[in-house]
């Protein structure tokens, strides 16, 4: 077996790669210093001892004066398996309390504000890197195009390649027309709302899409403001909403 092989099998158990390599130096000098172990492992001497009292300190090494100098003995090997096994036996103790503080971290909401296209790039962007399933949108997909041409229509065909579903709810207008004639083929599907109510609405400045555990919020205004929330209970939430109004169009 190497000398990486060896090195890996001891960072698992905690180690840093500069301590597995000190400790592995230590093994294979007679009486380790600084000084000589420095010599062997090219670092510098201010280094190993530093690592070297670390090991100490973690119970794998220690120390004998001989004379002027101080000689620093690894533990044997065995020892780093009896020291995995106290971390186990710690963690173990007390899983039910790290279980309870992950649940109500989880549970807390994440908030993200973002100003300017680059918010917009981060929310499309994040779309596309959950490899989610299915996207739902309320949104104007003429206001879309019409703020960043490039940038959403590069977005529309990285969707379509990676075969995420779309399921939009926007305002009627010739663009959305002609999108919704391709749905099928682009993995999309588009439900207008009726005239008499977007008139009663008037020019809806934002957007809102859904998708995994997130909600983003686009608004429209000067400084093009927006928000990614990642909560599970609120994503259901606006997931339900879109749901229902989806089911109440043609």
């Amino acid at each position: 077996m190497n000398k990486d092989t060896l090195k890996q099998a001891l960072v698992y158990p905690g180690l840093s790669k500069k301590e597995a390599d000190i400790y592995l130096t230590t093994l294979e000098i007679q009486k380790p210093t600084p000084l000589n172990v420095s010599k062997e492992s090219h670092l510098p001497r201010a280094t190993i001892y530093r690592i070297m009292e670390d090991l100490v300190e973690k119970g794998l090494m220690g120390k004998v004066n001989e004379g002027k100098r101080t000689i620093y003995v690894p533990e044997d090997p065995r020892a780093l398996v009896e020291k995995l096994k106290l971390q186990t036996s710690a963690v173990q103790n007390v899983m039910t309390e790290l279980r309870e503080l992950a649940t109500i971290y989880r549970n807390r909401p994440t908030v993200r504000f973002f100003e300017g296209q680059e918010g917009v790039k981060r929310i499309f962007h994040d779309i596309l890197l959950l490899d989610q399933k299915e996207l739902l949108a309320f949104s104007s997909i003429k206001e879309l195009l019409k703020a960043w041409p490039d940038y959403y229509s590069g977005f529309m065909k990285t969707r379509i390649r990676r075969r995420i579903n779309a399921r939009i709810i926007s305002p009627k207008d010739e663009e959305g027309e002609r999108l919704q004639s391709a749905g099928e083929h682009e993995f999309r599907k588009i439900k207008f709302i009726p005239e008499a109510l977007a008139k009663k609405l008037g020019v809806i400045g934002g957007h809102v899409f859904i998708y995994g555990d997130h909600v983003a919020l686009i608004s429209f205004d000067t400084d093009q403001t927006s928000v990614i929330i990642e909560n599970k209970a609120l994503s259901n939430v606006h997931r339900s909403l879109f749901e229902i109004a989806w089911e109440s169009l043609k």
